[in-house]
């Protein structure tokens, strides 16, 4: 036999050995269970694998969690509506501070008539814009109202006396109030004499005394108006 062929037996006889000293060592195992006493299965183990589950075993019930009802929404209950808050007063911003003569409607300040001293005659007056300035330094009078309060400057629309009656324009006569009427519409003012012209006549402050007395506008248009002039004290 060739060398190739004898090692080949030999390594099988090993095998085959070896096969049977492991069968000899592990229990034989027979339809009846475990003989062999040397080996014993862990009981733990065992009972483990051995143990079956009855086909009848049913599982456990489901448990269904019941949600409880929906509580309803409580109803909306409004509020009593509140007291109204009072309403404030309207706020008016301060007027423009009256830096103008005021007019009037031929009565004193004080709303009673005008005492006459001497009834003067008629006149032609023109207009002299004194407006808005009315500037009592400029004016004929100045002197005789150092001293006078800006209120009382103020207190009849300014006019410059120039008329014949009464000799003329002197500084006596610085102050003097003079009721003026519009022949043609009957418009009536009380001013005061501030300053002096040249056209033997009266100057009137255009926005505080000829404009109120031309009520019909022809005044405007042809440059003056007639008037007659009377002397009064208030």
């Amino acid at each position: 036999m060739p060398i190739s062929r004898r090692s080949g037996a030999i390594y099988a006889l090993s095998r085959a050995a070896a096969t049977l000293l492991l069968l000899l060592a592990l229990p034989s195992v027979t339809s009846g269970g475990i003989q062999n006493s040397s080996f014993r299965w862990p009981k733990r183990q065992l009972h483990k694998r051995t143990k079956s589950i009855s086909p009848h075993r049913q599982c456990p019930p489901l448990l269904i969690r019941r949600l409880p009802a929906p509580r309803p929404h409580p109803q909306l209950v409004p509020s009593p509506a509140a007291a109204p808050l009072s309403t404030p007063p309207p706020f008016h911003p301060p007027g423009p501070v009256n830096y103008q003569p005021r007019s009037n409607d031929g009565k004193c300040l004080n709303g009673s008539e005008a005492t006459l001293v001497q009834y003067l005659g008629p006149v032609r007056s023109t207009y002299h814009f004194y407006h808005p300035d009315y500037n009592v330094s400029t004016v004929y009078c100045a002197d005789s109202f150092a001293g006078k309060a800006r209120s009382w400057d103020l207190e009849f629309p300014w006019v410059a006396y120039c008329a014949p009656f009464l000799g003329g324009m002197t500084q006596d006569k610085c102050g003097k109030l003079l009721r003026i009427t519009n022949a043609s519409g009957g418009m009536r003012l009380i001013v005061r004499v501030v300053d002096s012209c040249g056209n033997n006549g009266m100057d009137l402050d255009q926005q505080s005394a000829f404009n109120p007395l031309d009520t019909e506008g022809s005044g405007y248009l042809q440059g003056y108006i007639n008037l007659t002039l009377e002397l009064v004290e208030c």
